[in-house]
């Protein structure tokens, strides 16, 4: 029982494959040249991510362990990519958020 309740590869997991999916569509909407556009599908963007989240929240039970290290999965993964720090950090606690 206390095995399962440090086993985070599924939370990590899933964290990487989030940044992994906010990366490939903000560098869509990266290239884009309407502003006006560009916010509302950014914030379109990150509604999915936190629906995403709340989805494999409710699925899954999740302690404040495995939270932790899905939020960690997520920064570090969107870090390694070249995003700001203070974005990635706002960004982390937005989806960090969406799992209570």
């Amino acid at each position: 029982m206390l095995k399962n309740w440090f086993n985070a590869s599924e939370a990590q997991e899933f964290g990487k494959n989030l940044a992994e999916i906010y990366s490939a569509e903000h560098s869509i909407l990266e290239k884009k040249k309407e502003k006006a556009r560009t916010v509302n599908k950014r914030a379109k963007l990150l509604g999915k991510l936190t629906s995403g989240v709340k989805q494999f929240g409710q699925t899954r039970s999740l302690n404040f362990y495995k939270k932790a290290k899905l939020g960690n999965a997520f920064k570090w993964a969107l870090l390694e990519k070249g995003y700001d720090a203070k974005f990635v950090d706002q960004l982390t606690k937005e989806v960090l958020l969406a799992l209570k």
